[in-house]
């Protein structure tokens, strides 16, 4: 015959156990421990979870500590305290608490310097690269607005000489915000060529070259609005906006202008876009103040 097995109650939570039995946790909190068998049980998350129940009348005290556990718990607890104040990367102890293996605040500025060193070192020699480039050319756009048409457009290659500098009437009115800025206003386009009379002339000299632009992509999206529209506004047009576009080695300054100064923003620890320093919202004087900044990052200015 098999044999009988003993059976104890089951209560699905704590609360609906009797006063009288409490857990082995319970109990040590009262400074007892469990004198006698397991008298019941709590199970939870349908059975993946249980607690064992003591009857409290059958508890004992719980002996207490000597002075050699006591002395044990402290060192224990001394010395989970410095591993948690401790570098992963320097081993030294600091005040602060770290995640574990995360380095310290020291080790981190170190980092963070040694990454922008390197940063810096890189634009200044892509700043180089450029700057010996004879064939490389700087391009800057005046526009009606963010989203807008172009009003001006300036190129120069990297030894300073002007290639093209030119208004462009934008077939509809300035924006008196856009006015505000560079000072184009309607009665200064009033007589100047459409981007399609200067379009044959502008892609003589950007096709196949290393074109730098102080924010690229907004030069690049103005550029392909106007190439859009000039070819007729349909599917080709698109393709072709973004065949022409294709056909230039496109390169953003200020990326790697904001590199070479290095200030970081705190919330994504990546590098604040920087304003052109000398820029004076005219498409040649932009183009003049890129050209500064490239000799700068080289320290040849």
């Amino acid at each position: 015959m098999a044999e009988a097995t003993e059976t104890i109650p089951i209560y699905p939570w704590f609360d609906q156990a009797p006063a009288n039995l409490k857990t082995r946790a319970q109990l040590a909190a009262e400074g007892l421990k469990p004198g006698g068998p397991v008298c019941a049980r709590v199970e939870w998350r349908g059975r993946r979870r249980s607690a064992d129940l003591y009857d409290v009348g059958e508890a004992k005290p719980k002996k207490p500590p000597t002075e050699a556990q006591l002395a044990a718990l402290a060192k224990a607890n001394a010395k989970r305290d410095e591993l948690a104040r401790t570098c992963g990367q320097c081993g030294r102890i600091g005040a602060d608490y770290l995640p574990a293996g995360e380095p310290c605040s020291t080790c981190e500025d170190a980092e963070h310097i040694a990454a922008h060193a390197a940063d810096r070192a890189s634009a200044a020699r892509w700043a180089q690269r450029v700057l010996a480039d004879e064939t490389a050319i700087i391009l800057d756009t005046e526009t009606t607005g963010l989203d807008g048409w172009i009003v001006q457009v300036a190129v120069t290659n990297v030894q300073g000489r002007v290639l093209l500098d030119t208004l462009i009437h934008p077939q509809q009115p300035i924006p008196g915000a856009a006015t505000a800025i560079h000072g184009i206003t309607d009665a200064d386009v009033s007589e100047a060529p459409t981007f399609g009379d200067v379009f044959a002339e502008l892609s003589r000299l950007l096709e196949g070259q290393r074109v730098v632009v102080y924010n690229k992509a907004f030069d690049m999206g103005r550029l392909w609005d106007e190439v859009y529209r000039l070819h007729g506004s349909d599917q080709a047009a698109w393709h072709e906006a973004d065949a022409w576009l294709a056909r230039c080695r496109w390169q953003c300054a200020m990326e790697r202008w904001s590199a070479w100064v290095g200030e970081v923003r705190e919330f994504d620890g990546s590098y604040r876009w920087q304003r052109l320093p000398g820029g004076d919202h005219t498409a040649l004087g932009d183009c003049r103040a890129t050209l500064a900044v490239l000799r700068r990052m080289v320290g040849t200015s």
